[in-house]
């Protein structure tokens, strides 16, 4: 194994790398307060890759970091190898590490305060395609870490409690030809595990059912899932709803997206650590001409605590992109968000922004 291994390496390695970097610089402002912010974002990658027989490899390394005005910081770099052979067999392979930091300004006598975490992933996944069967399998392991709390002229505050670690292992049998309607099944196995106590500790199966869409117009998936919780005391969380994502192409300059999904989430702060949500997303783009391109976005959640209460959210956003050269685009965009609890609107929040992505 390891001397495949380092004939593998030797193999990407003997590449000419192709090497890609982006900046994305963006200005703008809340409609409420109209404090500006003022964003940056650099993206910096490198991609490896070479056929040799029946086998292609390809390695990627990208790097992307984020700042603003007012300190708030991320930062995520990874690695991913993809390893490919003819006969329909693929191994894919990544780890990821994630850092940001959140500056939250002080207001109406309020205290300045600083948050930062962590995160370290990584996962394996095996795919096979055969003449009328595709069997995918992946495991994932990701760690959350939290820093102290810091509230400048106050002091720090132990946050350890919420280090946590997700795991995932799925595995997901699709029939049919790699174009068209395929009925798929899948299960999966979830859990997360924390590191100062057991005693938040969750996990659970969840099983998928429906249909894969691959074609010139509609490509996606159709399905309903099952999925089930179980906490450490003995509490039971179960859910069952769709699971449905598709993209359809009416034309080639335009391109509609729905999404709906019911889903767990887990908290590792509060009363409620798992909980379900329903989300609903409905997204537009289209290509008004050559250079300009306008995509307009509006997304939903709705919230279900253990005490039966209801928290809706709703976000839409409208982005115009504007392509001045092969390497330079404008764009301009606006959002809104509101949210609901029991009917009562809780809070709302206008923004907008401008801004240029640069590609060298």
């Amino acid at each position: 194994m390891a001397a495949q291994a380092a004939m593998l390496f030797s193999v990407l390695v003997s590449t000419t790398p192709a090497h890609a970097q982006s900046l994305v610089l963006e200005v703008g402002t809340g409609l409420e307060d109209f404090e500006p912010t003022l964003g940056a974002q650099f993206s910096d990658g490198f991609t490896i890759g070479k056929s040799h027989l029946t086998t292609h490899a390809e390695a990627r390394l990208p790097v992307t970091k984020s700042y603003d005005l007012f300190g708030d910081m991320q930062i995520n770099v990874g690695a991913e190898i993809v390893a490919s052979i003819r006969t329909g067999f693929t191994v894919t392979a990544n780890v990821n590490y994630d850092f940001e930091r959140n500056f939250e300004e002080a207001t109406e006598g309020a205290y300045a305060s600083v948050e930062s975490q962590h995160g370290v992933g990584s996962s394996i996944g095996f795919s096979w395609q055969g003449e009328a069967i595709r069997i995918d399998a992946d495991v994932a392991n990701d760690a959350t870490l939290f820093e102290d709390f810091l509230v400048p002229e106050v002091g720090e505050f132990d946050r350890r409690f919420r280090d946590h670690v997700d795991t995932e292992a799925a595995l997901r049998v699709v029939l049919g030809q790699e174009t068209g309607w395929m009925p798929f099944v899948e299960g999966a196995y979830i859990g997360r595990n924390y590191l100062q106590s057991d005693a938040r500790n969750f996990w659970g199966p969840e099983l998928i059912g429906g249909v894969e869409v691959k074609g010139m117009r509609f490509n996606g998936q159709i399905a309903a899932i099952l999925a089930h919780r179980r906490q450490l005391d003995g509490t039971d969380h179960v859910l069952f709803g769709p699971y449905v994502d598709i993209v359809w192409k009416p034309n080639s300059a335009s391109e509609i997206m729905f999404a709906l999904g019911s889903s767990f989430a887990q908290e590792s702060i509060g009363d409620d650590r798992v909980y379900e949500i329903l989300s609903a997303t409905f997204g537009f783009e289209h290509q008004l001409t050559d250079k300009v391109k306008v995509a307009a976005k509006l997304e939903g959640i709705i919230e279900y605590d253990s005490k039966s209460s209801e928290t809706l959210t709703l976000n839409p956003s409208l982005r115009i992109e504007y392509e001045k050269s092969n390497s330079v685009t404008w764009f301009a965009h606006t959002s809104a968000s509101f949210e609901k609890e029991q009917g009562s609107l809780v809070d709302q929040s206008f923004a907008i922004g401008f801004g240029a992505q640069m590609a060298f």
